[in-house]
């Protein structure tokens, strides 16, 4: 008939996962630099230095600066370029409302 191929577990297994492309870095140089985070009380990062945030806290205060002058979730969300449920959530406080407990010092780069 014809040959088969052993198709078992054909991707490299080396754990990758947390390492850098060496191809990637090739004749770069990277610096990493240390900067101030905030922290909820369970350590996490919030607000604009959380890693998935897409609007600054002056953004978040200007929106609700905003809303406290009438204007509407649907203008709001084409002004800050998100959906109205995400303004609808940063208004109520459900979103974006927690304190920083603490402060937490990370490295970038």
């Amino acid at each position: 008939m014809y040959d088969q191929k052993d198709t078992r577990n054909t991707r490299n297994t080396r754990n990758t996962r947390n390492q850098p492309n060496p191809q990637f870095l090739a004749g770069k140089e990277f610096t990493m630099t240390k900067r101030t985070v905030a922290v909820n009380d369970q350590g996490m990062r919030i607000g604009e230095d959380h890693p998935r945030a897409k609007l600054t806290d002056a953004d978040v205060e200007r929106m609700l600066q905003l809303r406290a002058e009438g204007i509407g979730y649907k203008r709001l969300a084409a002004i800050f370029e998100c959906s109205p449920s995400c303004v609808r959530y940063i208004v109520k406080g459900l979103r974006r409302g927690q304190p920083a407990m603490g402060w937490r010092v990370v490295e970038s780069g």
